[in-house]
């Protein structure tokens, strides 16, 4: 029995996974509210300067937004304004609570990319606990650690005590994200992640919708805040019962918790356990993945033709079968028992026709392995570069939002639809495709709609309802794009990374992910100044992310992989013949899976 196959047979138990699977998702929703509360907290305010220190009988007073002009019948004088008036109360806004107009404008958009600054601090520093001491523990921690932050948010008094306040909600509040996104994938089987995973991203939505809802009837920011912050509250009462993560129970063989989380769903579901599933059963397991990860073809066989090339069913079974005839040739079982790696002297040659097998010490897997080898260093780095360009992307449109016509609450609203229907999309595409060309085209759709609707939004003034719709319009193609393309990008994290060092590897592709987010208001600011640096960014780099992406192996209706070789297993053609859909085997996984070697 492999790991997948116990992922399997817990999820035939329904209640107890559809529970978690719905907990882990309510997870994902409320991670809106620390990320785009912003847009509520400090929404565009119109100002005018105040005049009454200027006003005199004998002066002729003109204001404008930032600046005084006064004529006194021989000069006129300008004079930076030094009080406004809003069209909001300070209740209502932070701009109009510290004045954060004018030359002090900038703040706003800093303080939002120091947000930025830490979701990398998170995806660094606290992701690799999650490998370390079990996603649960750490996830709870950080739930409880966000709340009080939340909290003590709203008796800011500066706008220094806010951003400090939100760089910390911000390194919780992703890797909260992550470790959800990771715990779902750790729980379902190969067969039923793709349409799950992202169909969890449509919850990401529902909390876009949620936040537009509560914005729209609360105009106080403070209530606002403590609104957003309740459902931390309910998540924390509730994941105290969510279970760890079988996946890496399993890689750090708590075969013991694994058989109470079995026990709990088959009590949920009022089922008794398979006669033949115990911790022997488990352990057996854990010996065999160990083989499969371990043992290597020399000299006769190309090096990314291994062993853990045995996703292919019909080669797993016959390299199991040739692995139990290895333990059976063998005098001394006990040994092969507690050390799958010992040597099992003379039954080597057994293994292949040339006597060439040997088995290698299990390697202790660290964030070097991503780096490894070539193939895996170029996997590793594209990673890298789709996950900045999405998130440049993705926060790029949807923190614009506020900028484009209409009502900001309906224009976010409409915008999660949009985002609804692109998981819809994405997800049905995926389950029959694999991710990697509905990933590639979806960028393509979101490069080419974003580079017309800034154009929009930054030569035209939208007089004419023609352009105001055709730029909505623009403007919803590329959220539906690049929502579609986000929503498979977590898929690929988790499926592309080891189990042994997944939250870690999740961690670093975050890491550059968070840099577009952190370009991405800095973008927004310049933008007036440098209209074309839009055009560049939301045009050629999501063409180049598209091609890439091609690049990547296939890990639709895979097992989660435990060990590099078995990911550079997974690339079945040549470089040259990436780009073709048809699937091409080579002379050495042809031999195995029609038994030729023995």
């Amino acid at each position: 029995m492999q790991a997948d196959e116990v992922l399997q047979l817990f999820n035939n138990y329904g209640k107890y996974p559809r529970i978690i699977y719905f907990l882990l998702c309510f997870v994902i929703l409320r991670g809106v509210f620390s990320v785009f509360s912003i847009m509520y907290i400090a929404p565009t305010t119109s100002h005018t300067c105040k005049s009454d220190r200027w006003n005199s009988s004998s002066a002729s007073v003109v204001t404008s937004d930032c600046s005084v002009f006064v004529y006194n019948g021989t000069d006129n004088v300008t004079y930076e304004c030094m009080d406004w008036s809003y069209d909001k109360s300070p209740e209502e806004s932070i701009i109009a609570q510290w004045n954060l107009v004018c030359n002090q404008d900038y703040i706003i958009h800093l303080s939002t990319a120091i947000y930025m600054v830490g979701n990398l601090f998170g995806c660094l520093i606290l992701m690799p606990f999650a490998d370390k001491f079990g996603r649960k523990l750490i996830l709870n921690f950080l739930l409880s650690i966000q709340l009080i932050l939340n909290f003590v948010l709203i008796f800011s008094n500066s706008i220094i005590t806010f951003t400090i306040l939100r760089f910390f909600i911000g390194a919780a509040n992703i890797t909260i994200a992550l470790l959800a996104y990771c715990m779902l994938s750790e729980v379902l089987p190969s067969t039923r992640r793709t349409l799950r995973v992202i169909g969890a991203s449509s919850f990401w939505s529902l909390g876009i919708m949620s936040l537009a809802l509560f914005g729209a009837l609360i105009s106080d920011w403070k209530i606002l805040q403590i609104v957003l912050s309740l459902p931390n509250l309910v998540v924390i009462f509730l994941c105290w019962h969510l279970p760890e993560s079988i996946s890496w129970l399993f890689t750090h063989k708590k075969f013991g918790k694994i058989m109470e989380i079995f026990k709990c769903a088959a009590k949920w579901d009022k089922k008794n356990l398979p006669c033949d599933f115990n911790l022997e059963t488990l352990q057996h397991s854990q010996n065999h993945d160990l083989l499969l990860n371990d043992i290597k073809v020399k000299n006769d066989f190309p090096s990314n033709s291994t062993l853990n090339k045995s996703q292919d069913s019909s080669y797993e079974q016959k390299s199991y079968q040739s692995k139990n005839s290895i333990k059976d040739s063998q005098e001394q079982p006990a040994e092969s028992t507690e050390n799958p790696c010992a040597k099992p002297g003379n039954s080597n040659k057994n293994i292949t026709e040339n006597d060439t097998w040997q088995c290698t010490e299990l390697m202790t897997l660290n964030i070097k392995s991503l780096f490894s080898t070539p193939r895996m260093l170029g996997y590793t780095l594209i990673m890298f570069y789709i996950s900045t360009i999405n998130s440049l992307s993705y926060f790029g449109i949807i923190l614009s939002t506020p900028s484009l016509p209409g009502n900001l609450s309906w224009n976010l609203f409409w915008t999660a639809i949009c985002e609804i229907f692109a998981y819809i999309v994405t997800m049905l595409i995926a389950n029959k495709l694999g991710c990697r060309y509905p990933m590639s085209a979806m960028m393509l759709i979101a490069g080419f709609s974003n580079l017309i609707a800034y154009v929009l939004i930054t030569f035209y003034t939208f007089q004419t309802p023609l352009i105001y719709i055709f730029t909505i319009l623009c403007t919803m193609v590329g959220r539906f794009g690049m929502s579609g393309s986000y929503s498979i990008l977590y898929l690929l994290f988790t499926e592309l990374f080891p189990t042994a060092i997944r939250n870690q590897a999740m961690g670093f592709a975050s890491f550059f992910e968070n840099l577009g987010g952190i370009f991405a208001p800095i973008i927004l600011l310049t933008t007036k100044d440098i209209p074309f640096v839009i055009l560049i960014i939301f045009g050629v780099l999501n063409v180049i992310g598209a091609i890439l992406v091609l690049l990547l192996p296939e890990t639709h209706l895979k097992a989660l992989p435990e060990s590099v070789e078995q990911i550079e297993g997974w690339s079945e053609k040549p470089f040259y013949q990436i780009f073709c859909c048809r699937t091409v085997k080579n002379a050495t996984e042809k031999q195995f899976t029609q038994g030729e070697i023995s």
